[in-house]
């Protein structure tokens, strides 16, 4: 139920965040502390590195189409 409920919310998220253009900590941090029970320090860190995967995922694709190389940090 857990799981459904995770991916529900997520679906609505990204809706509005489509939807709207931005604004998504402030959709998600709630959901994940009131609707899916975690700590506050949790969803926030949840909440902060999903923007690096979408980074890293994007440079590798630019990279694989040889355009410019990008820099890519190192996981820290």
């Amino acid at each position: 139920m857990t799981v459904l409920l995770t991916v529900a919310a997520g679906m609505l998220i990204g809706l509005s965040l489509g939807a709207l253009g931005g604004g998504g900590s402030i959709l998600t941090v709630p959901v994940l502390v009131y609707l899916l029970g975690q700590s506050a320090a949790a969803a926030t860190q949840a909440r902060s590195s999903s923007p690096r995967w979408l980074a890293e995922s994007s440079a590798l694709a630019w990279r694989r189409e040889s355009r410019q190389p990008p820099v890519i940090s190192p996981i820290v």
